[in-house]
């Protein structure tokens, strides 16, 4: 698993900053000045998916869950390091991680503004935008380091819940079942999850509502085209790791309720698979907007056509001697 997981970081890292970078350069280079306004908000996603994809390549975290006990397991750089350590790398992922699910809402609330309600967005409204989500972020960190026991001087109780070797493995989060402090931190991410994503929902639907409004008076324009398929874009990206915390959050009552030994390879299952969502969220996006696909397109079909037209100018010269 160890060995998987690591080979897993590192063509999730090269994949996802080769997908962001060229969602980057398309949204910078590629898109018209008068559009620009409406993609920049991507540029806030690419920026936490490769500071993500950055974070887990060091880290490697995998998640174990046994019978309500959860152990974060880390193969990265710091594996051999001593666990305040790896302590601190866990709380950085886990920080990265919660900006990355909670700051969603934030460009679906810029939209909106910007859409329904035509409101022109400042620099300074942006960043109360984006930051106020990170408020979320910071309280549910604070809970995480409160319920972490890994310095409690658990490895006998860790070796006998995951059957792994305490001194040969890394480890940095270790919470028990009876945690007090676990169940206040899985209300608050559900309740406040709830709330994000009950924030998508809304702004997704008034923003449907203003695109269907709009077309019924003027023609299908290359704006509201890129309008619309960006807001697909941003819906499909929304719903991709609600799926994974979904299947997570499910696996743990599960785990709770039954105490199901194949709880744990499920968990862990789905903590490596979710290593993959910032590098198929750019593209979906890349896939979804027509423009960015026309233009990748279009590379490709230079990158072909050049050999072939070098040839063909060579001969015209050749029949002009």
């Amino acid at each position: 698993m160890d060995t998987f997981n690591t080979y897993n970081a590192y063509t999730c890292l090269v994949m996802g900053l080769s997908s962001n970078l060229t969602l980057a350069w398309l949204i910078l280079k590629g898109t018209k000045d008068e559009m620009k306004h409406y993609s920049t908000i991507l540029l806030h996603s690419i920026v936490v998916n490769i500071v993500y994809l950055v974070v887990s390549a060091i880290v490697q975290p995998y998640t174990l869950l046994e019978n309500g006990n959860l152990l974060m397991v880390q193969t990265g750089f710091s594996q051999h390091s001593s666990r305040i350590v790896n302590a601190l790398l866990a709380f950085l992922w886990f920080f990265i991680f919660s900006i990355k699910i909670y700051s969603l809402s934030s460009q679906f609330v810029y939209r909106y503004l910007i859409l329904c309600r035509k409101i022109e967005v400042t620099s300074r409204l942006l960043a109360v935008i984006l930051l106020i989500p990170n408020i979320f972020c910071v309280i549910f960190i604070i809970m995480i380091i409160l319920e972490n026991e890994a310095f409690d001087g658990h490895d006998a109780l860790i070796e006998s819940l995951f059957h792994i070797n305490a001194t040969k493995h890394s480890f940095g989060f270790f919470v028990r079942k009876s945690s007090v402090i676990k169940f206040y931190s899985d209300t608050f991410m559900l309740a406040t999850l709830a709330l994000i994503y009950g924030i998508i929902a809304w702004c997704s639907y008034k923003l449907r509502k203003t695109f269907k409004m709009a077309s019924q008076f003027i023609s299908r324009s290359t704006v509201h085209e890129l309008n619309s398929q960006i807001s697909v874009a941003l819906v499909v990206q929304a719903i991709l790791p609600l799926g994974m915390v979904f299947i997570v959050v499910v696996y743990m009552g599960y785990a709770k309720i039954s105490k199901a030994p194949q709880s744990s390879s499920a968990i862990t299952l789905v903590a490596i698979l979710f290593h993959w969502v910032p590098v198929i969220n750019p593209l979906c996006t890349l896939l979804i907007v027509k423009r960015y696909r026309k233009q990748i397109v279009s590379l490709f079909k230079c990158h072909q056509e050049s050999p072939s037209i070098a040839v063909s100018k060579a001969t015209t010269v050749v029949v002009k001697r």
